[in-house]
């Protein structure tokens, strides 16, 4: 069964049947795990809601947080979006792991060489 709620995570409903949820880890591969979990009790609810107009489902996109890109929350959010409708495109998965942000170009003071 699913992972109870952790200290730190925080779900929020955006809008019609979108939900979001922070969850405060920093590996990948914890991420995936987690979404594994959640796609695996939606699945497991699934039979219940097989007779009506629209059964349960679950469509996850992942986006992790790297404060070095400087990334916004608008941002992180389209990400996340992104991939939660490539897990909905492919029938085999129930989440995706968004594409990494981008780090800053670097200063131009940085990219200048100074010769002797």
């Amino acid at each position: 069964m699913a992972e109870s709620a952790e200290i730190g995570d925080l779900v929020g409903r955006i809008g019609g049947d979108e939900f979001a949820i922070w969850i405060d880890i920093d590996e990948e591969s914890e991420a995936l795990a987690r979404a594994a979990s959640l796609a695996d009790a939606a699945a497991s609810l699934a039979d219940y809601s097989v007779n009506l107009p629209a059964p349960l489902g679950m469509s996850i996109g992942i986006a992790l947080f790297d404060p070095a890109t400087g990334e916004g929350v608008d941002d992180l959010m389209a990400r996340a979006d992104h991939a939660m409708y490539a897990a909905k495109r492919d029938p085999d998965r129930n989440f995706a792991l968004a594409s990494p942000a981008e780090l800053p170009a670097p200063e131009a003071a940085d990219q200048v060489t100074v010769g002797t």
